[in-house]
């Protein structure tokens, strides 16, 4: 997508963009609109209509998604640590059929106490993600699996209950926040995520300058009946900040 508006096809569908390209119209769209009135975008389908809502091309200096990272905020989520209260909605989740074959525990569905016991096993930390206005809960994100030898960690995300328009544009925020934490709070050289080939795409609403396909392990997971493959997704301590330079406000991101 052209980075001036003034260079934009405004005739262009959304439905035509790469994801990214969506995703980033969809901030735009989004940033500072109450989550209640999330339905008054849904009749947008060109750019042109993006335009006039956001009278674009007198923004022609605007940033995507401004980031506070000393404050873990955007400019529409924020990231806080997990509460006692919270451990019953993250464990609804986890213990839903259609979602317990996606999270750690490959299909087990443990006890309530078991799973309160081990919630921390292996984490070097873990956020909530959460609006920033109404402080509804959208994600869970979770750095784990910290080698301090090679200087690597882990990351997962669970959705949490949200849904509606702008909920997957919100929860790429969560991430970022959460990344961005451990890079500033730990020496790590590189941040890992596994995802089963029936997640692939998750990775398609980040910077495509983020992540890097680092290996593919064939018919590793069996999820709904079939085999899948394993992605192992490298995210760089370099390429992680030079991303947010280019996407996000510099002042933001020293």
């Amino acid at each position: 997508m052209a980075k001036d508006p003034d260079d934009l096809d405004l005739d262009v569908g959304l439905d035509e963009l790469s994801k990214y390209d969506r995703t980033r119209v969809l901030a735009l769209l989004t940033e500072g609109v109450e989550p209640s009135n999330d339905g008054l975008l849904e009749s947008i389908r060109t750019l042109r209509e993006v335009a006039e809502w956001l009278d674009i091309r007198g923004a022609k200096s605007r940033r995507i998604i401004p980031v506070d990272l000393a404050t873990g905020t955007t400019s529409l989520v924020r990231i806080r640590a997990v509460r006692g209260d919270d451990l019953e909605r993250i464990y609804s989740e986890v213990s839903d059929p259609a979602v317990a074959n996606r999270w750690r525990y490959r299909g087990q569905i443990p006890s309530a106490e078991q799973f309160a016991s081990t919630f921390g096993e292996d984490v070097l930390v873990q956020f909530i993600a959460e609006e920033l206005v109404s402080k509804a809960p959208l994600s869970l994100n979770v750095l784990y699996g910290y080698d301090s030898f090679v200087n690597i960690a882990y990351f997962g995300v669970l959705g949490l209950g949200s849904t509606g328009s702008g909920v997957a544009l919100r929860r790429v925020h969560g991430v970022v926040l959460a990344m961005a934490y451990g890079f500033t709070r730990w020496p790590l050289r590189k941040i890992y995520l596994e995802i089963p080939g029936y997640n692939e795409n998750v990775i398609e609403g980040l910077p495509p300058d983020i992540c890097r396909v680092e290996g593919r392990l064939k018919d590793f997971y069996f999820h709904d009946g079939v085999y899948w493959d394993k992605l192992i997704v490298g995210i760089e301590r370099t390429a992680f900040f030079s991303a947010l330079a280019e996407h996000f406000p510099p002042s933001m991101t020293a």
